[in-house]
């Protein structure tokens, strides 16, 4: 899978997420809708960066994105 399938945005309520050893690339902004999340899994992908959004999901207490490629921007 190289792309989170845009039905999964549709589950509002889901609190843990589960999406290691894929090739995502990049994740969309709508991750915003899972307010309730408190797990994200994405490691073992093809990440280079992660969207300012991603920092809006205040109950997110657990994230892994070990196995990705990630970079710094400077802001």
């Amino acid at each position: 899978m190289t792309k989170i399938p845009e039905e999964v945005f549709e589950l509002k309520q889901i609190k843990r997420l589960y999406l290691k050893y894929n090739q995502i690339q990049k994740i969309p902004d709508l991750i915003v809708n899972f307010s309730n999340l408190t797990r994200l899994d994405l490691s073992d992908n093809q990440l280079t960066n992660l969207p300012a959004s991603i920092g809006n999901l205040s109950n997110l207490t657990n994230l892994n994105l070990s196995g990705n490629q990630l970079t710094t921007h400077k802001c």
